[in-house]
């Protein structure tokens, strides 16, 4: 195994930091002292900080494609998307800092197309299971957008502190179970 890209090393060390520190401990110039390397070289990879946050956002959505593909293809494809939720949801929790920052306001993706292309392959990755289900491209999209969105809002009420057993949702996983049964169950067209 080579050694590392100074460019992956500045985005895996910027990650280290927002999720230890926080987003405002990330300048480059942190993160090139944090990396070993000048401080300044980080300004050969990235324009700004807006940029670095795009490249660990884009990094963070393409763990939350691998982790719907690696779900486990032996299982029956209901186990299989349960299995996929369970797992974008570990991901998100094992990084709250880095998927809040995916989903923030403060990244203008259209500045950073490459980051709107990485959410629509972490995206359309969770369609195409779906449609192992459906067999329906058209139904799949809709039940995927539900299922998607029913993720992202479990997941922010639950990282702000909100996923409460009074409120229902001590318990994502079963929850979205639920939903997935739910929203795969609805008549076509819904």
């Amino acid at each position: 195994m080579g050694e590392e890209p100074t460019r992956d090393r500045i985005v895996r060390v910027a990650t280290d930091l927002a999720e230890s520190d926080g987003l405002s401990a990330v300048t480059l110039r942190a993160v090139g002292s944090a990396a070993g390397l000048s401080r300044g070289a980080p300004y050969r990879h990235f324009r700004d900080k807006s940029d670095l946050l795009a490249a660990i956002a884009e990094q963070g959505l393409a763990r939350i494609r691998r982790a719907i593909l690696n779900s486990d293809p032996s299982l029956d494809p209901g186990q299989r998307l349960s299995a996929a939720l369970s797992a974008y949801v570990a991901t998100a929790r094992a990084e709250p800092v880095v998927y809040t920052l995916i989903f923030s306001a403060d990244l203008a993706t259209d500045h950073h197309p490459e980051l709107v292309s990485a959410g629509l392959d972490a995206y359309n990755t969770f369609v195409d299971l779906v449609d192992e289900l459906l067999h329906d491209r058209d139904a799949s999209r809709s039940a995927a957008s539900k299922l998607w969105a029913a993720t992202h809002g479990a997941l922010t009420l639950s990282l702000a502190g909100h996923g409460t057993k009074e409120k229902g949702l001590d318990d994502i996983d079963a929850l979205l179970r639920e939903l997935a049964l739910a929203v795969l169950a609805m008549p076509r067209g819904t």
